[in-house]
């Protein structure tokens, strides 16, 4: 049986969910809070996702000030929304480089050097550096171990 005991003072209290402002409010904090702790993306990191996946390869991706321009806001504004959703405006590239580079690593048509230079990266070894990090592997053991090669690190 569920029983709540409440002191009398606290029962003239005004009540949260009588302010319409203020229930809309800590619905939205419970729904970000809940979306984080699933790790779905909110809307400001999907916008930006979506900008930066509109680039041309071989173009630089967007920097912050030109997404906070695509999202009408400031970048202090975009770097406020994207920190309450849990990430970053580097968090959130560094995701869609990720992306593209375990496609185009698994797809193998292009060369380690182009591929590099489609995402941005400025030599061959900065993006080798990276991939590393990332995956735990060189660019060339993570294309062979994505096509299911045996080659070691």
């Amino acid at each position: 049986m569920l029983a709540f005991h409440l002191a009398p003072a606290m029962l003239s209290l005004p009540c949260l969910t009588a302010d319409p402002r203020a229930y809309e409010a800590a619905r939205q904090d419970c729904e970000r809070e809940l979306a984080q702790a699933r790790g779905v993306p909110g809307p400001w990191t999907l916008r930006v996702q979506r900008l930066l996946l509109q680039r041309t390869p071989g173009e630089p991706f967007a920097g912050v000030a030109e997404a906070a321009a695509h999202c009408h806001v400031s970048v202090r504004t975009l770097i406020r929304h994207l920190r309450l959703e849990g990430g970053s405006y580097q968090a959130v590239l560094d995701g869609v480089r990720q992306e593209q580079a375990l496609r185009a690593l698994r797809q193998g048509k292009d060369s380690v050097e182009e591929i590099a230079a489609a995402l941005g990266f400025e030599d061959t070894s900065n993006f080798s550096r990276t991939v590393r990090r990332w995956f735990g592997l060189t660019p060339t053991a993570l294309r062979a171990r994505l096509r299911g090669d045996s080659v070691s690190r």
